[in-house]
């Protein structure tokens, strides 16, 4: 029995141990994780860090652009063959002077100094919007019709009465008698779209006070639906009437309607006066 206790001793002198070896390398794995976080954090720190300064840069950037675009110049001209002394003098009162000892380079540096003036000067008219010398349009016209109802039957140079007004600005549409009126001199733009159902087919015309513009001719004979659009900038004068027509020769043609889909549709726009 005095025999096996050494060794009952030494086994657990060895199992001690052992325990504290895993111990020890729980410990390490612990920190070590711990400084895999802190590394981590160190890189976004310094990645912040780099975009503060880069920022930090673009601010100073504006600012020395707002203190150029305040400053003021004065030239102080001397006699012949002494130097000219030009002063530059901003809102912050930071001050600069250039000695200039020539007239030509004088003349030079004013030059330069007018041009980023005029420069510094366009830039703030376009941000403040001043008028320009174009002359805006103060007329506003726009328009969109359709037909609510089918029209079986077409007469000899009907004007096509798109009576479904989805929008009338100006009111320069009259959907009585289906005629745009100009209500004043400008440049318009004018479109038209013709529709016809499965083996019909049919001629329009777009038209300005009477005169032929422009001829649609959906042809639907080969089975299937079809359509034809146009858009035309016209110059119209105050007054000036536009509208569409039935082609002659297309007398008791059809323009079918399904709803407010505008199948068939006429429209305008006002883009500028003149």
């Amino acid at each position: 029995m005095f025999v096996a206790l050494p060794v009952l001793v030494q086994g657990l002198l060895i199992l001690i141990s052992h325990c504290k070896a895993e111990t020890n390398e729980d410990n390490i794995a612990a920190m070590l994780s711990r400084l895999e976080v802190v590394e981590k954090k160190v890189e976004q720190v310094e990645k912040e860090n780099e975009a503060l300064k880069k920022e930090n840069k673009r601010i100073n950037e504006k600012l020395e652009t707002c203190e150029c675009a305040n400053s003021q110049t004065d030239i102080d001209v001397k006699g012949p063959g002494e130097t000219a002394q030009v002063k530059y003098t901003n809102q912050k009162n930071l001050n600069r002077t250039t000695s200039l000892s020539s007239p030509s380079s004088l003349i030079q540096h004013v030059k330069t100094l007018h041009l980023g003036d005029h420069k510094r000067n366009s830039r703030k008219r376009l941000l403040l919007g001043t008028p320009s010398t174009t002359t805006a349009t103060t007329t506003r016209m726009a328009f969109l019709a359709g037909l609510s109802k089918a029209i079986t039957s077409l007469g000899s140079h009907q004007a096509i009465d798109y009576d479904l007004v989805l929008t009338n600005e100006g009111q320069a549409y009259d959907s009585l008698h289906g005629h745009m009126v100009a209500p004043v001199k400008g440049l318009y733009l004018v479109s038209a779209c013709v529709f016809v159902d499965r083996n019909k087919y049919v001629a329009l015309n777009l038209v300005k006070n009477g005169q032929s513009v422009a001829t649609f001719y959906p042809d639907g004979r080969g089975g299937h639906y079809d359509s034809e659009s146009k858009t035309l900038p016209l110059v119209l004068e105050k007054g000036d009437m536009v509208w569409m027509h039935t082609n002659p020769g297309f007398e008791g043609h059809e323009l079918p309607a399904h709803g407010s889909s505008l199948y068939n549709s006429f429209s305008g726009v006002l883009l500028y006066e003149k």
